[in-house]
């Protein structure tokens, strides 16, 4: 009785697999598979399931369905192994399941498949157009946008490119931007892609943003093929329940571009732009700001900087120019390297700063900057200047220039011969013997002394040393060397171990303002060394102080 049961109900179930879906059986050797879909009539592009079941556990390599991409979208198959058992008897069952969806119309075959011997007998596929299916611009929406249409060699364009994605990201499917392409020019990305959220005509969309860069070589026409779009969109229908992959593939647009040939009358090294800007300011001992249209006053020691900013647009910073700012031999000058940085529009700027302290007195003049570049928007050759600084340099407060008067005639020489010294032979031993005890009293309470010295000196820090944090503090370098430079010559005789210390901190320091590239000094190194320095001033004030008391 149980027996017939268990029968009875594998005809049931095998029944009810034939009822559900259309499929195929083969036996060979003992091995059975059976293949079915969910639908074997579809619209284009709508998914359906495709299942293979085989009663023997196979490997999952078994099936090979390249065979299906020339007329279906598939999914990645999911594969799976199961053991059950029933009165003893040991069912084993492996099983595959693959979304599809129908690229083409018409009649569409699944071939056979062969597993382990034995082989599935195809199936047909309808597949018929659905009037009602969304476009893809409905999902995708592309826009390019090039700068101009008109250039120079080594001049540059820029191309904006905008991808609108009007459906949820999470729905694409192999999505890709293909990359801009043009022939006989260069083009490059130009920053990292920046993509965000917003709302477009009532829909939240995403947006994903780039812009390309594309440089001039040789004079000619050339066509630019903006960036395109490819991919799918998994897209769930209200309507009818069913579930469609939707071709997103979008064409680029495409711009003509002219490159126009060098002028034969321009002169001097070419540069060619719509617009350059070349500017400067120039700034005192104290960072205030100096007007050149009158002679500005300063005396011999005192830095006075020069920033040049030069902005070109269309250029990148490998195209700007060298700018080289003569000075008068009279002055020592640092110079950082050109530091390259783009403003709102997306231009690069230039920006050089020089540091120039007067050694002599006197009347000096620094140079004109002239930069020759052509007009591209105007067709024509320009110049752009900004114009130099008259200085009135005086001796630094407290520098004695006066000579040295030495009379015309050697003066006469007298030689006195004493022969009698008198008592003074005893007063010089007598004045050795109490020298000799005070030393030794002073080094018995060397400790003592030191500690009521030093706290009772009043400290006073140097100019130089002021100088110096202050430019620290502002991460100025340049100046930063100068005044510790000052400082080193004004406390020359230093211990071999401070010398060491804060000659470390003089070649970091050194190092910023030759290569500009150091990472800046950390707060608490900063405080150790204007630590050392002020320990260094109070041991050369408090010096003098205790020979005084004593």
């Amino acid at each position: 009785m149980h027996s017939n049961l268990i029968r009875y109900s594998s005809a049931i179930v095998t029944l009810i697999l034939l009822m559900m879906s259309p499929f195929s059986f083969a036996a060979n050797n003992a091995v059975q598979a059976v293949v079915s879909v969910s639908k074997n009539q579809v619209v284009k592009n709508e998914v359906f399931q495709m299942r293979i079941v085989v009663d023997h556990r196979v490997s999952q390599d078994e099936i090979d369905f390249s065979v299906l991409e020339g007329d279906f979208y598939m999914g990645r198959p999911s594969f799976g192994t199961s053991f059950n058992s029933i009165n003893g008897v040991r069912n084993t069952r492996s099983e595959w399941n693959v979304s599809l969806a129908a690229q083409k119309l018409g009649t569409l075959t699944i071939p056979s498949f062969e597993i382990a011997g034995a082989k599935t007998q195809p199936i047909k596929i309808t597949v018929r157009m659905d009037e009602n299916q969304p476009k893809p611009s409905d999902f995708i929406e592309l826009e390019s946008k090039l700068s101009t249409n008109s250039l120079y060699p080594k001049e540059s364009a820029t191309l904006d490119f905008r991808l609108i994605i009007k459906a949820d990201p999470r729905r694409l499917q192999n999505a890709q931007i293909v990359q801009p392409t043009i022939k006989g020019m260069n083009i490059q990305l130009e920053g990292e892609p920046y993509q965000y959220q917003t709302i477009k005509d009532g829909v939240e969309v995403t947006i994903v943003d780039q812009t390309y860069r594309i440089e001039a070589v040789e004079s000619g026409e050339y066509t630019l093929i903006a960036p395109a779009f490819t991919g799918t969109v998994i897209h769930g229908s209200n309507r009818t329940g069913t579930t469609t992959m939707i071709t997103a593939d979008t064409a680029a647009e495409q711009f003509t571009l002219t490159v126009l040939p060098k002028p034969a009358s321009y002169t001097g090294s070419w540069l060619p732009s719509k617009k350059l800007t070349l500017e400067q300011q120039w700034l005192d001992q104290d960072g205030q700001s100096i007007s050149s249209s009158s002679p500005h006053q300063m005396r011999v020691g005192d830095a006075l900087t020069r920033i040049v900013t030069l902005q070109i647009e269309g250029l990148n910073p490998n195209q700007f120019p060298d700018l080289t700012i003569a000075s008068p031999s009279e002055f020592r000058v640092y110079e950082e390297k050109p530091q390259f940085t783009q403003n709102d529009r997306g231009d690069t700027v230039m920006t050089i700063k020089q540091v120039l302290i007067p050694q002599k007195s006197g009347e000096q003049t620094l140079s004109d900057v002239n930069v020759n570049w052509w007009n591209s928007a105007e067709k024509k050759q320009k110049t752009s200047t900004i114009n130099g600084l008259v200085l009135s340099i005086v001796e630094a407060v407290g520098v004695n220039n006066s000579q040295i008067v030495t009379p015309n005639k050697p003066l006469p020489q007298s030689v006195s011969v004493v022969h009698d010294r008198g008592i003074w032979p005893y007063l010089t031993a007598l004045f050795a013997v109490l020298w000799f005890v005070s030393v030794l009293y002073i080094l018995r309470n060397r400790n003592q002394m030191s500690q009521q010295f030093e706290a009772t000196i009043e400290y006073n820090e140097s100019s130089s040393f002021e100088a110096f944090k202050h430019a620290m503090n502002t991460n100025d370098m340049i100046k930063s060397q100068f005044h510790l430079s000052n400082w080193l010559k004004e406390h020359s005789s230093l211990s071999t171990q401070d010398q060491n210390e804060i000659g470390q901190f003089k070649q970091w320091i050194e190092t910023s303002c030759r290569n500009n590239a150091s990472a800046p000094l950390s707060s608490s190194d900063k405080k150790g060394l204007f630590a050392l320095m002020k320990k260094v001033e109070k041991r050369k004030q408090s010096a003098p102080e205790t020979l005084s008391r004593l």
